[in-house]
């Protein structure tokens, strides 16, 4: 079997870095709204008004659930707005009628944020992740061409 000519070698290593930058690409998007909700943003108390169950195949084709707590709150103006968590869980921590401080942007109310710091740590962290992978390749691409 011959050996593959290092241009050829090279073409598809920068074609496998296309996946890291979308893993960056979707980091900074994360980051950028979760920025914005923090600049923005209000806490604010919320009333679970209704918790979503969405069902969704787990491990070995078992069924689960999660559970999406529907906030309700009062805007600065007085009127009274619904948000859903942007984050949920498997178990229903929030039952209807439970009260629970939410960050919330009231120009984009849906979805509200429980923690400010989760979105902006995810976020930072796939972007990272995928500027490092880039980096990997890139310098996996010049040894190559290197010799």
């Amino acid at each position: 079997m011959e050996d593959i000519p290092d241009g050829a070698l090279a073409a598809i290593m920068l074609f496998f870095m296309l996946i890291p930058l979308v893993f960056a690409y979707f980091g900074v998007v994360v980051l950028r709204g979760a920025l914005r909700v923090l600049k923005q943003g209000q806490w604010v108390m919320g009333t679970v008004v209704e918790v979503k169950e969405i069902y969704h195949f787990g491990k070995i084709g078992a069924q689960q659930y999660s559970y999406q707590p529907i906030f309700e709150f009062t805007a600065p103006d007085g009127t009274r707005l619904r948000g859903g968590a942007g984050n949920y869980g498997h178990t229903n921590l929030y039952p209807v009628g439970s009260q629970r401080k939410v960050l919330v942007d009231f120009d984009n109310p849906d979805p509200v944020a429980m923690s400010s710091w989760f979105r902006l740590v995810f976020g930072a962290g796939m972007t990272v992740f995928g500027l490092a992978c880039v980096a990997f390749i890139l310098f996996a691409v010049a040894s190559v061409l290197d010799g």
